[in-house]
């Protein structure tokens, strides 16, 4: 039986569902490894659900995402008179299918996050405790200010490799980069160009199920939702998986990313981003876009729970 939340002085986790406003997004592709995004798509989704879902990667691209919120707080009746944040999240994501329930013929479509990088402690333990987020705290600094300027640096604290007396180390652990541009101007696309672009990395079903098929536009993020067993830790004492479908509202303007743009990845033991998906250190960017809109993220669903 479930017991109420006990909600402690101090707690910096607002309730669901989140209202984020004047935000911007960069999505892009690099070329991974569907076997590599496979593995942890069998070890997020099939392991712990004796693979009743066969949930499967279907594309060898990677999404990579920077979104930046200037006003994310909680849509609840109480905890929205708290106040409200801003938020940096970059996301790398698969492309999963998975059955809409056990031994059912209909399969649906889902963004997977395999890491994602925030820029506060409130975001962190927000998508972590609450949906089961891969997140990790930052520092992330931009190198525009243009929305049309996607290039970003992501530094976090890891493990360049693990020994009984190694430390972290503070260092960039990807890179977006782009070519300087001097005269930015703001090549606006409809949305129909948009998702006819997304469409030439994606099935075709995504393209026709979502308006724009993007984690944070529409598209259902799929997590892991799990916390460690104290008494026993090499077992868990919650394990679910959780579906958050976010909802995109006034999307004001768009467009694509010029020029060339490449991804960067460190070598890292903690963080080994480019294992996990099959990349590079050095990546060529295939095309991108810039998107601004707000978007609602409602209550998760339980799919599936130990």
């Amino acid at each position: 039986m479930k017991q109420r939340y006990a909600s402690l002085p101090g707690d910096i986790v607002g309730l669901p569902p989140y209202v984020a406003k004047d935000c911007l997004m960069h999505a892009m592709f690099v070329k991974g490894d569907t076997k590599n995004q496979q593995r942890l798509c069998d070890l997020a989704l099939n392991e712990p659900t004796d693979n009743a879902f066969a949930f499967s990667v279907m594309t060898s691209w990677v999404l990579v995402t920077s979104i930046y919120v200037e006003s994310m707080g909680s849509g609840d009746p109480l905890d929205k008179s708290k106040g409200v944040v801003s938020e940096v999240d970059i996301g790398l994501w698969s492309l999963v299918s998975g059955l809409e329930k056990p031994k059912s013929k209909k399969r649906k479509l889902y963004w997977l996050p395999s890491y994602l990088f925030v820029d506060s402690s409130a975001a962190m333990a927000a998508g972590r405790e609450v949906f089961g987020y891969p997140k990790s705290v930052g520092e992330i600094v931009r190198k525009s200010t243009s929305p049309m300027n996607a290039s970003v640096d992501v530094d976090i604290w890891h493990f360049r490799k693990f020994s009984p007396t190694e430390r972290p180390v503070k260092e960039t652990i990807m890179k977006v980069s782009g070519p300087p541009r001097k005269n930015e101007t703001h090549d606006i696309s409809s949305i129909e160009e948009i998702s006819t672009f997304l469409a030439e990395f994606l099935p075709a079903a995504a393209a026709r199920q979502y308006k724009i098929p993007l984690p944070d536009a529409g598209m259902p993020q799929i997590m892991l939702q799990q916390i460690r067993d104290a008494e026993t830790p090499h077992f868990a004492a919650l394990k679910e998986i959780i579906c958050v479908s976010p909802k995109p509202k006034n999307i004001s303007n768009g467009g694509f990313l010029k020029g060339q743009y490449s991804l960067e990845l460190a070598k890292s033991a903690s963080h080994p981003v480019a294992e996990t998906l099959g990349l590079k250190k050095n990546n060529k960017v295939l095309g991108g876009i810039w998107l601004e809109y707000d978007f609602d993220v409602g209550l998760g669903r339980k799919i599936w729970s130990s």
